[in-house]
């Protein structure tokens, strides 16, 4: 069964790598190139799908909107810049917020704050030449490119190494943006949590939209990429992107971190195989393979063998006799063969005769 993190965990007080990876995939992957896609692409087929909503939900819906319509990529380059931005939101701009509402000496009920099972996060300056930090500009702006059908499949491109020379290069030429303090919501306890999810909407949000006939008339036709993540096919960027926004995120909280093979069996959901359980069919199998060679020849001397370790339960019954088929007055089942040895001048109707 899949463990659940606690809101207040996953969003704000991370301790374990488990927590960074279950932000990075059910909350960022999901949001940025699932659900926002879904959104935009609801948005423009029902003209009443907003006003439809849940105001909890029209505000995060609104939010989608904001960054994935309103705010649409025009090409890859603009694709580089919203993961920088990414970047410099999570790694550099998050952390200066946590500590300016809660400062390292903050005490609660005369408690430290940043005690117990919180760890104060440090800021994480953007360095082109930080292979992890390169490493989530790229997967980012793929991602990103293809969820908004800037490109026609999500596959590392043949000529990746070239693209990555010409990021780096508009990399250079991006300003960062200053720090600029603001109200910054954080709930200490689960219930804070809860309530926080929700959030009004102003009016002014709604108006900002285009409409869909402006949509349509600039690119006609056109609509988001939803992306079905994809743990097993390493010449897409999923397993890219979640490791790299988990191991950085880890890296800002002090938390250990892993490689990309353990990432990948983390969020993947990958449960080994348990070795016990081979046993028991390798096991039973050679059993069977044991009476063959001790030249059995009846039915009951054979098995079919049930295997259930969560019960636990083990069963042995006879197997049931083949159907018996009749063909040209003679009888046969599934479990024979016949062996055909036709010369060269039989035909298939002399051999079937």
């Amino acid at each position: 069964q899949r463990e659940r993190f606690l809101i207040c965990t996953l969003h704000h007080f991370p301790t374990r790598i488990e927590h960074c990876l279950a932000w990075a995939r059910e909350v960022h992957f999901e949001a940025f190139f699932v659900e926002d896609a879904h959104i935009v692409n609801n948005y423009l087929d029902d003209p009443s799908y907003i006003d439809s909503l849940k105001p909890a939900i029209k505000s995060l819906a609104l939010k989608s909107l904001q960054r994935s319509l309103v705010n649409r990529p025009k090409n890859l380059f603009d694709c580089v810049l919203w993961s920088y931005r990414l970047f410099e939101q999570f790694y550099e701009h998050a952390p200066q917020h946590y500590l300016r509402k809660f400062p390292l000496d903050h005490v609660e009920n005369g408690v430290p704050f940043w005690s117990g099972s919180k760890r104060p996060p440090k800021c994480i300056k953007f360095d082109v030449s930080n292979e992890l930090h390169f490493s989530f500009i790229v997967s980012a702006t793929f991602l990103r490119g293809y969820t908004m059908g800037l490109m026609k499949d999500e596959l590392k491109p043949e000529n990746l190494e070239e693209i990555h020379e010409m990021i780096k290069l508009y990399l250079q030429k991006i300003e960062p943006q200053p720090f600029i303090p603001q109200e910054f919501n954080v709930p200490t306890d689960e219930k804070q949590a809860i309530d926080n999810q929700g959030s009004t909407v102003s009016s002014d949000e709604t108006c900002s939209l285009p409409s869909r006939d402006s949509v349509e008339s600039e690119t006609p036709g056109w609509r988001a990429h939803p992306i079905k993540f994809e743990k097993d096919d390493d010449r897409n960027f999923h397993i890219d992107f979640i490791h790299c926004v988990s191991t950085l995120r880890a890296l800002m909280y002090g938390i250990t971190t892993v490689d990309r093979l353990k990432s990948k069996l983390i969020a993947g959901k990958i449960i080994p195989a348990i070795v016990t359980t081979t046993a028991f069919v390798s096991g039973f199998a050679c059993f069977e393979i044991y009476k063959q060679h001790q030249n059995g020849t009846v039915l009951a001397d054979y098995r079919n063998s049930f295997v259930n370790l969560a019960l636990p339960l083990v069963q042995c019954t006879e197997p049931l006799p083949p159907k018996k088929e009749n063909f040209n007055n003679k009888i046969w089942t599934e479990w024979e063969r016949i062996d055909l040895r036709p010369k060269s001048k039989d035909t298939l109707k002399s051999v079937i005769g």
